[in-house]
């Protein structure tokens, strides 16, 4: 039996972009995926388990589009995680911190 790690795909939108995929890059390897590319563009997002993102914002503001495109990728067979939440806010601030330095 083969133990293979859920695909990840990072998403990024607006600024900061390089900040947001370190975060969701090393959520994503806490978890035990593989990240196979980051993009800006949620059309490219595909053939993975997990769309790791850094924050609910960063897919959308505006409360009807955000649900329907957490819908879209849960119909795709994709599940949506953040990299920062309430729980490890305070840890992802200070690591922000250490890399703008």
């Amino acid at each position: 039996m083969t133990n293979t790690k859920p695909i990840a795909v990072i998403y990024v939108r607006g600024d900061k972009k390089e900040i947001q995929e370190m975060l969701c890059h090393l959520h994503a390897v806490e978890r035990g995926y593989k990240v196979v590319f980051a993009t800006d563009n949620l059309g490219d997002v595909k053939d993975c388990d997990v769309l790791m993102v850094m924050n609910p914002s960063r897919i959308s503001r505006n409360e009807t589009e955000y649900h329907k495109i957490i819908n879209d990728l849960k119909e795709k067979g994709i599940e949506v995680e953040f990299a920062v939440d309430h729980e490890n806010l305070v840890d992802s601030l200070e690591l922000v911190n250490c890399l703008l330095k």
